[in-house]
Formats: C-alpha cells, sequence, structure tokens
C-alpha cells in the first residue's frame, strides 16, 4: 500500500456528497460519551475536546480532506451529524460499557431525519464487541453491520464508508492483558468476513461502499516507521496517572492504552480520504471543488484562479515540487495540502492546511487565523504574525509544533521575547502564544522555549 497517493493529474473533480453522518466508537466520537459523563471519559486536557486522543479522530479528519467538514465533528448530543458514542459496539440496545450501540445510534437518527441526496453514512465500530465480550461471534458482527446497511438503504441510503475493526490487538490495553493473539484471530475472521459481506451488499444493492481497511494501513506504518516520524508503537505516550505525555505525541501510534494519537489519525485518514477522491467523477459546478497541482514546482495565487483554484470553500493538493500558494488575499475555508518539497504558503483565515513533507514556511497575512496546521515532517517556519497592530481574530492551531527543529515567526514587528507585549505559557500539554492581549498561536501537545522565536 502507498500513502498519500497521488491519483489526480492537473484537473477538477468533484466530490459526489453534501453531508457525513457518522455512527461509531470512541475512535469517532466527538464528544457524546464526554457530554454523558460530565467530562470524565476524555477529560480536556489532555485529551481534545471529548475525543479519545489528543488531536483529531479519523471521520473527522477524512471530512475535511474531501470539503466536508463541519458538522460531523459536533456531536449529535448538541445537534451535530455525529452519533458516536465512546464505548458502543456495533449491535442493538446498550453496550457492556453502557454506551448507546450503532443499532441504537441508528435508530434514534432515523427518528428524527431521513437520508438524503448527497449524504455519506459512516460505520466504525467493533473494537469493542472484541474486546470486551469473551464469546464474540465474528459473524454476529458481520450481520450487525449487514443489517445497519440494509435499514438505512431501506430508509433511503444509498453511499457508505464501512471501517473494519481496528488493530486493537497491538492496543497496550490487550497486550497487558496478554490476549494480543486470541484478539488478533478475531479481527481476521471478523474483516475476512465483513469484506465479503461488504461486496455482496455492492452487489444485491448497488450501493456505494468504500471499505476502509484499517488494518492494512496499520500494517504499512508497522513496515516502515520511520517514514512516518514514528518511534514507538507499542508503548501508549499519555501517563495514565499524572495524564500527561510522556514523550512526544506525533512519534506514537498509541496515545492511551487503546487509542491512537492525532498524528495516527492524520496517517489513516490520508489513505481513507483518497479512496473516495480516486473515485470521484468529473467536474460539476454545484459540489466541492477539489485542484490539483503537478509534480513540478507550481505557482497559484487565488486571486488570479491560478489552475481554477479561488481558495474559498476549495481543496488544493499540489502534489511534489517546491511550491508557492498565495490565498492571503482572496479566499477561506479551503484545505490546502502542499505535498512533499520545501514550500511556501501564504495563508489567510480558516483554512485546514496540511504542509507536508519538507522545510516549509507558513505566512499568516494581515489578521489572518482560525487556521488548523499540520507541518508534518521537515524544518519548518510558521510565521504567525505579518504585520504590526494586525492581531488575528482567533488563534491559529498548530498539531504537531517540533520544538527540536520548528521555529515560530513574528514579521514586521517590534515585539521580542523580552516584550510586555509578548508571551508563551504552557497550558497543560499545549502552548499559549500572545502578542497584544490576544492570543496568536495554539501549539497542541507540545513544548516550546525562546529558541523557537524569531522576530524579524
Amino acid at each position: 500500500m502507498e500513502i498519500l497517493t497521488e491519483t489526480m493529474e492537473n484537473n477538477e473533480i468533484i466530490i459526489p456528497y453534501q453531508d457525513i453522518i457518522v455512527f461509531g466508537d470512541s475512535l469517532s466520537d466527538v464528544g457524546n460519551a464526554n457530554i454523558a459523563t460530565n467530562n470524565t471519559q476524555f477529560p480536556s486536557p489532555p485529551y481534545n475536546n471529548g475525543r479519545a486522543t489528543n488531536g483529531f479522530n479519523i471521520v473527522e479528519l477524512v471530512a475535511e480532506k474531501i470539503g466536508l467538514g463541519g458538522s460531523v465533528s459536533t456531536p449529535s448530543f448538541l445537534g451535530g451529524d455525529n452519533f458516536a458514542v465512546g464505548g458502543a459496539e456495533l449491535g442493538q440496545g446498550f453496550s457492556a460499557l453502557s454506551a448507546p450501540n450503532l443499532g441504537t445510534q441508528i435508530n434514534t437518527y432515523l427518528q428524527n431525519n431521513t437520508p438524503e441526496e448527497g449524504d455519506l453514512f459512516f460505520l466504525f465500530g467493533g473494537g469493542n464487541d472484541i474486546v470486551f465480550n469473551s464469546e464474540v461471534s465474528p459473524q454476529i458482527m458481520v450481520d450487525n453491520v449487514v443489517d445497519h446497511i440494509s435499514t438505512l438503504v431501506q430508509a433511503g441510503a444509498d453511499a457508505f464508508g464501512v471501517f473494519n475493526a481496528p488493530p486493537i490487538d497491538a492496543s497496550p490495553f490487550v497486550n497487558t492483558l496478554g490476549a494480543s493473539e486470541l484478539t488478533k484471530a478475531v479481527q481476521l475472521q471478523y474483516n475476512t468476513l465483513l469484506d465479503s459481506a461488504l461486496d455482496q451488499l455492492r452487489e444485491d444493492l448497488g450501493v456505494t461502499i468504500y471499505e476502509f481497511d484499517t488494518d492494512e494501513v496499520f500494517a504499512t506504518i508497522v513496515d516502515d516507521p520511520d517514514s512516518f516520524g514514528l518511534t514507538n508503537l507499542t508503548d501508549q505516550v499519555l501517563d495514565a496517572q499524572t495524564l500527561t505525555p510522556v514523550g512526544n505525541p506525533n512519534e506514537f501510534f498509541w496515545w492511551d492504552d487503546l487509542h491512537p494519537t492525532g498524528r495516527i489519525n492524520e496517517i489513516f485518514s490520508d489513505t481513507f480520504s483518497q479512496q473516495i477522491i480516486s473515485s470521484a467523477p468529473p467536474l460539476s459546478p454545484q459540489l466541492s471543488l477539489v485542484t490539483a497541482g503537478s509534480a513540478e514546482n507550481d505557482n497559484l495565487d487565488s486571486a488570479f484562479m491560478d489552475n481554477g483554484f479561488t481558495g474559498d470553500n476549495q481543496i488544493l493538493f499540489t502534489g511534489s515540487g517546491m511550491d508557492t500558494i498565495d490565498i492571503s488575499q482572496v479566499g477561506s475555508n479551503s484545505r490546502i495540502d502542499t505535498g512533499s518539497g520545501d514550500d511556501t504558503l501564504f495563508a489567510g483565515t480558516n483554512n485546514r492546511i496540511i504542509l507536508g513533507d519538507g522545510d516549509d514556511k507558513l505566512f499568516i497575512s494581515t489578521s489572518g487565523g482560525g487556521n488548523r496546521i499540520t507541518g508534518e515532517e521537515g524544518a519548518d517556519q510558521f510565521w504567525l504574525y505579518t504585520d504590526e497592530g494586525a492581531i488575528p481574530n482567533n488563534p491559529n492551531i498548530i498539531s504537531d509544533f517540533n520544538p527540536d527543529e520548528d521555529v515560530i515567526g513574528f514579521l514586521n514587528t517590534t515585539l521580542s521575547l523580552g516584550s510586555s507585549d509578548f508571551s508563551y505559557s504552557q497550558d497543560g500539554s499545549d502552548v499559549i502564544i500572545t502578542a497584544f492581549g490576544q492570543d496568536v498561536g495554539i501549539l497542541l501537545n507540545t513544548t516550546i522555549a525562546d529558541s523557537n522565536f524569531v522576530f524579524a
């Protein structure tokens, strides 16, 4: 398997979906379990606002990467489209952990909703069935998934994304129990049966089903962890007693004893989003727009609609090469992935930015803010403040700042480390950066030192 395969040429495609509805367990829950337990199941900090990880979960990241971020990041208990609850199993009723199972979540959805054209339904479960039921039947697990899809199809649904059982056998929790081999055997049997059942459903019902193979991506990571910047695939980075990381979460597979880090979710989501993108049909102006660069050095400016890219609610993949992208003057709410190479990006407001591998430079424009940024590998420069007096309205969030090689920059300013108008502080596992009384940057799950700042 190749992660982050470049599937698009210099053209535009559409994503034939308008909304994602999620049913699942803690790997896709964005806060329902926390709401139900008064912020005790996944306390924030160190968990990220009710998620079972330090970053964002897989379904959110897939949604963003295909241009459908939004209510999938809002728990259904607050009116969103994400019905997943930590602890859920695949069947009906309630789980061994007292969470509403996927069948109950679907029934709750159908009580007040009808599937509409353009809806894509995600089903993500199975791990809790395997771990917390000693006599679990893989066939019954598969039958539950088949029943759920059939129920939704009868209600009008026609597109699904189904995640097979995650590599729970490799988790610290299962390894501590000495049950890794038994768990692995059940996972493999379930995943094999599920694959055949989904093929049959496609044929019988004539629906679209994306099968997201978590086990295969895990095997790819295990084969070459160095290529993903990972140094530890077995231990949890979160100390269970102090609830603080014992290392750099971006180098660990496991966040706690059962759940992966945000970095791992990014890797999984790269592959799964590509499955959807690679099957997308030609451009229709009414649907989500995706623009792809080339393998050469691209220069794209949304103000001039280079290559059809306007920078407004769009997706841009630039591929390899030393690319320059400017979305600072025109456009917002886009997803930008610069791929590999030493890239330079000028950004504005409310974008999802992935700089990819390489020594990249990001400049946030005057008053730009609210961007969610992932630097990935390489020595990156994050210039969060580029003009004296123009303070971002909202802080920019960086998910993987590496204090060993990355820097935070302030441009065209009289600020300095000793200035009374500048400060930074450690807030739990995060770093808050403040200028002129306004938070301009939040660095998740990391630390920082004076040497990481540049003023020019």
